[in-house]
């Protein structure tokens, strides 16, 4: 679990018997889970993001320094983003989408809190593949417990987040079934 960002890194505190426990500094790390699956930037892709989630973001402006990125708040309140080149600010998720629109991005990257994401879809970037990224509050990591199975309207089992996720496509997800399983960034 990241605790808090350092300035060239974060504290990140791992339970006993996870494969992160074992860690010494500096290891590169998967960041997602360890059955979740990462989530390929093509180039046209853009990421998404906003001041509590921007830890979302920064593995995949790290792997791809000409990532293109939208953050939703000003540039003097970047904080982790500030440090990247190929950024823009809008103070609006209206604005967000109006960027999207005009950059033309094939697949958007919500690495947003859920309302934020369901918010930006509203504002037009529908018609798009739109990958949210779908924090439940519990997770077992190896698809055992259940726990944290989303209801979607194409899989009458349900999608799981620790194996298919964090990232899932937004049109999978039933929101209004699982509007009270997502885990909100302040």
């Amino acid at each position: 679990m990241i605790q808090r960002e350092r300035e060239d890194s974060f504290t990140v505190y791992a339970a006993k018997g996870t494969s992160l426990f074992d860690a010494c500094p500096g290891l590169p790390v998967v960041v997602w889970g360890p059955s979740g699956k990462a989530v390929s930037v093509d180039r046209d892709a853009v990421v998404v993001t906003e001041p509590a989630a921007a830890f979302l973001a920064t593995p995949f402006l790290n792997r791809n320094p000409s990532c293109k990125f939208i953050a939703l708040t000003s540039r003097e309140n970047a904080g982790l983003l500030s440090g990247y080149a190929n950024g823009s600010y809008v103070e609006s998720v209206e604005e967000a989408g109006a960027l999207l629109r005009e950059m033309k991005a094939s697949t958007v990257i919500g690495a947003l809190n859920m309302d934020t994401v369901r918010a930006l879809v509203a504002a037009g970037v529908s018609g798009r593949s739109v990958m949210a990224f779908a924090s439940t509050k519990i997770s077992c990591g190896v698809d055992g417990c259940k726990s944290c199975y989303l209801h979607s309207p194409e899989l009458p089992l349900g999608l799981s987040v620790c194996c298919n996720g964090p990232y899932l496509p937004y049109d999978k997800i039933d929101f209004e079934a699982n509007v009270r399983c997502f885990h909100a960034f302040e």
